[in-house]
């Protein structure tokens, strides 16, 4: 099969996809370092909520060295074709995982552990299905990039819900708000949001690479949740000087 760019269609717009994937490499490098760091630091009731957000960040800088490489490519091989959407799905997946866990840390400090588990269990298991929706793109697991869009298509909406669900809980309380973990949700939900965005349209466009429309808008939310991406490494960077 004879692939069109995935992005690109409009003029000018291969240029904003290829600064947003490494603006969101760089951005998302940094902060799991910056995370890792902090996590060292931290005690033992706030660890588990940085190590997701280390993985976050490790998450998002394979996914834009992945997909500024593929944006680069003016005719990239079939192997690759699905590979984009799948990590974009991957990273939303994790973002909504850190919802959770900021929730969960704020409500219980980790006291959630006898209510699901061993904590390395639970985190071993979420990390095996984020490496699983990884691997729906990868060759030679599906061939096709239909499937890869499907895929997006219909777990999209579903990892949005989730995490806009614990972004919920968040602000029903009261003793979070304004806080390091409070600012920190809010941009990690528009990122989760924008990135949604951002592989739904480029789950489109691997079936029809000529969206104009869809090829635009993907760019614009890409580079709205790298400027997300932005004001979380900042945060991050002011609370790893003071720990």
């Amino acid at each position: 099969m004879t692939l069109a760019p995935l992005v690109g269609a409009a003029p000018g717009t291969r240029l904003i996809w290829f600064v947003g994937f490494v603006l969101m490499a760089a951005l998302s490098l940094w902060m799991a370092i910056v995370a890792r760091r902090i996590a060292t630091a931290s005690p033992d009731s706030q660890r588990s909520l940085w190590g997701y957000y280390t993985l976050v960040g490790a998450v998002g800088a394979v996914v834009g060295g992945v997909g500024a490489g593929r944006t680069a490519l003016a005719e990239p091989p079939t192997a690759v074709a699905a590979l984009v959407p799948t990590l974009l799905l991957g990273y939303t997946f994790v973002c909504a995982l850190s919802l959770r866990e900021a929730q969960y840390n704020a409500v219980f400090s980790n006291t959630e552990l006898e209510r699901f588990g061993d904590y390395p269990t639970r985190r071993g298991a979420e990390v095996g299905i984020v490496v699983g929706i990884l691997g729906v793109g990868l060759p030679p697991l599906f061939v096709t990039p239909l499937v890869s869009a499907a895929v997006a298509v219909l777990l999209v909406p579903a990892i949005v819900v989730y995490g806009g669900y614990f972004f919920r809980e968040h602000l029903r309380g009261t003793a979070t708000q304004g806080t390091l973990v409070d600012t920190l949700v809010r941009h990690v939900l528009l990122t989760l949001v924008f990135l949604s965005g951002t592989t739904l349209a480029t789950a489109v466009l691997l079936v029809a690479p000529d969206a104009v429309i869809v090829d635009s808008l993907g760019a614009t939310m890409l580079l709205l949740g790298t400027a997300s991406l932005v004001a979380v490494v900042v945060k991050f960077r002011q609370h790893a000087v003071s720990v």
